[in-house]
């Protein structure tokens, strides 16, 4: 990555100061390659289901959602975060305090050992380290510490159109939300789902997702959105979208313009019945699992709208592909008072995006679905 210095004079006597620039297609791709390993982690630790048995701690306290009776994360969730974070950082060390994510890096074995996860100066570092939160499973340590090693190049990745994005911008403005494994629960589960030329997953490991969002700190804004889907049956299995300022760009993957006989709205499990019943009217309403699932099938064009009205997601399950949509031309924004959502942090901003979410890809589903709220 090159980052450039340039020297600004503002007022006698001069004063100069310092504006990190970067090329977005630079982070776009560092971001990119992050996603594809935190895929191969993901797949890596389903590979073996003894192994996997390891893998599970269940949430409690402030760390659980609770729309859930249980809330589980994995050594892959807490692994695939600080691997993303130790990447990113290690090529762009001014984001190293600013980049975000769902899970605490603490993980509790089958021991009742806690131990703080995070990635080491080399291999076999990280795989004594690993190996203590494997009960010793030196074989499993092995497996998964080669993966956060291993150099990913773009040319590994079935994605292309990156060299298009040219804009420059200011590394310092800019914070990043991970979320290492969206439906963990889905993934815990595993299971494969078929489904109809033209639908979508709604369960099972095709619905789980790797997602990762920059933003813009000085306004809240979503600018890249990164999008891994590990388990599906496509080839392209990354997708992502960027908007800074005026320009757009995204990936082939999600330019598409499917045509249906009714209009689809994509919901979970915990919505209202007689709003669903009057939707229906309008919609063809599909329940789906997974967050960031139904927000990227929305940005691939395979639904038209997805609602949650309660307070169970976060900033890490939409910035990612809030990205996206604004790259199309869509958004998302809260079902209290339609506004965009924004990505700040610190002081008293909420992690939850509390009023719920509305996303759209155009304009005149959002004002049908407004109408009903």
């Amino acid at each position: 990555c090159l980052i450039h210095f340039y020297k600004s004079y503002r007022s006698f006597p001069f004063v100069a100061y310092k504006l990190f620039e970067v090329k977005m297609s630079e982070l776009l791709k560092c971001l990119v390659c992050a996603s594809e390993k935190a895929a191969n982690i993901a797949r890596a630790c389903r590979s073996e289901p003894t192994l996997f048995e390891l893998l599970v701690e269940e949430k409690t306290g402030e760390d659980k959602n609770a729309k859930f009776d249980q809330d589980f994360k994995t050594l892959a969730d807490v692994l695939i975060q600080e691997t993303v974070r130790h990447d990113v950082s290690q090529k762009f060390p001014a984001l190293c305090d600013t980049i975000f994510g769902e899970e605490s890096n603490k993980f509790t074995n089958k021991l009742g050992e806690s131990l703080i996860v995070s990635v080491q100066a080399d291999e076999n570092a990280t795989r004594v380290l690993l190996k203590k939160v494997l009960n010793d499973n030196d074989e499993a340590a092995k497996l998964l510490a080669k993966q956060v090693h291993a150099e990913i190049s773009q040319n590994d990745i079935e994605t292309a159109n990156i060299e298009n994005v040219e804009d420059i911008f200011d590394i310092n403005d800019v914070g990043i939300w991970i979320d290492p494994i969206d439906a963990t629960s889905q993934y815990i589960k595993g299971g494969d789902e078929d489904f109809a030329d033209g639908f979508l997953p709604t369960k099972g490991l095709q619905v789980v997702t790797v997602l990762i969002g920059a933003f813009q700190k000085s306004t809240g804004k979503p600018i890249i959105g990164v999008v891994n889907q590990p388990f599906s049956k496509s080839t392209l299995k990354v997708h992502w979208g960027c908007k800074f300022g005026q320009q757009t760009y995204t990936s082939n993957s999600v330019i598409n313009d499917i045509k249906r006989a009714k209009p689809r709205l994509l919901i979970g499990s915990s919505e209202d019945k007689d709003l669903v019943a009057e939707l229906s009217d309008i919609f063809e309403v599909v329940r789906a699992g997974g967050a960031g699932h139904k927000l990227m099938m929305v940005a691939l064009g395979l639904a038209d709208v997805y609602i949650n009205t309660g307070p169970s997601t976060f900033k890490w399950d939409t910035c990612g592909p809030h990205a996206m949509l604004t790259a199309l031309g869509g958004g998302v924004v809260d079902c209290k008072h339609f506004q965009e959502i924004r990505y700040d942090v610190g002081g008293d901003v909420s992690k939850a995006n509390v009023d719920g979410i509305l996303v759209f890809r155009e304009e005149k589903y959002l004002e049908i679905v407004k109408s009903k709220l």
